[in-house]
């Protein structure tokens, strides 16, 4: 027998509220001044809403920084891995070229406010579930025989955003010449596909 929930169920516009909010004020002021008080005024929420949804300030941040992945789609399953890999890995050089991309401004506040916890949570939440993304990719690609079986994905995913992150600098900078992503891609590749 199925007993009815109590309680109102939870409301996910005020969690997407809160959330924004919270992201917005990091992008702001940075993670050292962020204050749940602030959030919960932005939000137009009491403080209480704010605690019920995420009990400590790190909560919060853990969920504003899920966030950042919002946008992060990834490429149709049925396009080739150098396809694939391509419209990920643009996405990533992007996010590193432009200098106010929520990206940037919220690791470089998490790095120069010196937390671990935070750093931690960066890693967890954000680029984590990026990296398994890409390593999807690359398990797909061996799957259907166009990598080798004998990848090192951990590998062969530093190798690839690693490429991305220097190149993603190197434009912010301003320096020419540099490669594309396809190129990068299909250099790497060389490397990782199949043998004939």
């Amino acid at each position: 027998m199925n007993l009815p929930r109590k309680g109102r169920p939870r409301d996910h516009r005020i969690d997407r509220d809160v959330t924004s909010a919270a992201l917005d004020l990091v992008e702001e002021v940075g993670f050292d001044r962020f204050s749940v008080e602030e959030v919960a005024a932005r939000a137009g929420v009491a403080k209480t809403t704010v605690y019920r949804r995420f009990p400590t300030r790190n909560d919060l941040l853990a969920g504003v920084l899920e966030r950042l992945n919002d946008d992060v789609s990834p490429a149709p399953a049925d396009w080739s891995t150098h396809d694939r890999l391509v419209a990920m890995l643009t996405f990533l050089r992007q996010r590193k070229s432009d200098a106010q991309s929520r990206d940037r401004l919220i690791q470089v506040a998490a790095t120069t406010c010196r937390d671990p916890e935070l750093w931690a949570i960066v890693q967890e939440r954000v680029l984590g579930p990026r990296r398994a993304a890409l390593r999807g990719v690359l398990q797909d690609g061996i799957e259907r025989g166009e990598l080798r079986g004998d990848l090192d994905l951990d590998v062969a995913v530093a190798i690839l955003a690693g490429a991305m992150f220097y190149l993603g600098v190197a434009d912010q900078k301003g320096e020419t010449g540099l490669p594309t992503v396809d190129a990068t891609v299909r250099c790497a590749l060389a490397g990782l596909a199949v043998r004939d």
